[in-house]
């Protein structure tokens, strides 16, 4: 009996401070001043850099921030030490954004260092274009043999995202998706190629982290 009086006791004392410092998060939510939207972000995608692409995003904000037209360009050039061959070409995409979720310019929980930046989903519009010397395996000569190919990709789909933002201008953009590819110029002796790999044609999958800055 005993116990259970301490127990109900430590919670007449214990709940009202939980409340109180509940309140006084929200009055300090209450007193946050809206920072100024943020209508431009460049961006980069550092994981390109691995397969040798450098890849540059600029994101504009429209109808106060309920949609957003995104457009990326990137150069790739890189040698491929295991086989000798060198890949050279660009890319371009087209993204539209609408955020279900609109971003704000208040901090969360008011500490004024990160920002919810939207949840966002649309379509998507991309073209890559491949010049790249490979080598192969030739059954008719029973020798490896080498091969170029120019190849021009086409793809569109939808993409499902979301952003943060540190400081409201450090910009951290994460998405997931999907879509469908038409590739053309691929040599017929290059096979089994897969959805990530130049060439392929089909169901694609998709995603992408990227940094960026906001003014």
């Amino acid at each position: 009996m005993k116990r259970y009086l301490l127990l109900l006791f430590a919670l007449a004392c214990i709940v009202p401070q939980i409340q109180a410092q509940r309140e006084a998060v929200l009055n300090v939510e209450a007193e946050e001043k809206p920072q100024s939207p943020v209508n431009n972000i460049i961006k980069i995608s550092p994981f390109h850099f691995i397969e040798g692409t450098f890849l540059l995003s600029y994101e504009r904000m429209l109808k106060g921030g309920s949609m957003s037209i995104m457009l990326n360009a990137g150069v790739h050039s890189r040698e491929r030490v295991f086989d000798g061959g060198d890949q050279f070409g660009f890319q371009e995409e087209l993204q539209l954004r609408f955020y279900v979720i609109p971003p704000k310019n208040t901090s969360i929980r008011a500490r004024r260092f990160a920002y919810f930046k939207g949840l966002y989903a649309g379509p998507f519009l991309g073209h890559r274009y491949r010049d790249e010397s490979i080598s192969v395996f030739d059954w008719i000569l029973q020798q490896t043999v080498g091969v170029q190919q120019n190849v021009n990709e086409f793809s569109g789909g939808v993409i499902l995202g979301s952003q943060i933002a540190f400081g409201n201008r450090l910009f951290l953009d994460v998405w997931v998706g999907g879509g469908v590819k038409r590739s053309t110029g691929r040599d017929p002796s290059v096979t089994n190629v897969t959805a990530v790999e130049v060439g392929y044609n089909g169901v694609i999958p998709k995603g992408g982290i990227q940094l960026g800055v906001g003014f």
